[in-house]
């Protein structure tokens, strides 16, 4: 069960923009752990992605959550930014993302899903990055346990490590 899933506030980045509006994002000044690309309006300075570090995913907000998952035997604690708030700071306009992980493996996922189960994209468990090796440097993660008839098969699938890049389609 989900013991623990609360907002820790930070210096919060998200942009309240219309669609019309788009705004250069400010570039990476660590190593990059995220690429967004695709139907997003806000952009790095290449005009066609954004390249987040591990400060960026920081400041646009934390959200912590104890929860177990099918991969680890004991409960741990995550964190990291919920996918809809990197999704509304890139400006994204699609409805689906493709979600990439290492190896260019990838899954589409709809992006209603970051909306109605809060999708975590972990940047942390138990207070330490996220193993490169295993599940990072980011794993998106579906509450799995917090939300009644999320514990299904096809629904912890959808939850991916090492996740390096998203494209808005």
């Amino acid at each position: 069960m989900c013991k623990v899933y609360r907002i820790i506030l930070t210096s919060c980045m998200l942009l309240l923009v219309s669609a019309a509006q788009a705004i250069t994002l400010p570039d990476p000044q660590g190593k990059v752990i995220l690429v967004i690309g695709g139907k997003i309006t806000n952009t790095g300075k290449d005009g066609k992605t954004v390249r987040l570090d591990r400060q960026m995913l920081t400041d646009i907000g934390i959200v912590e959550s104890t929860t177990s998952t099918p991969w680890a035997k004991k409960e741990e604690n995550y964190t990291g930014p919920l996918l809809r708030q990197v999704l509304e700071y890139v400006g994204a306009r699609g409805a689906i993302m493709r979600v990439q992980w290492r190896n260019k493996h990838s899954t589409v996922l709809p992006i209603s899903d970051a909306y109605n189960y809060s999708l975590l994209l972990a940047i942390d468990v138990n207070g330490k990055p996220v193993d490169s090796r295993e599940k990072g440097p980011l794993f998106l993660l579906y509450p799995v346990e917090k939300i009644p008839g999320l514990d299904t098969t096809a629904l912890q699938n959808r939850s991916l490590s090492q996740v390096e890049s998203i494209i808005v389609e």
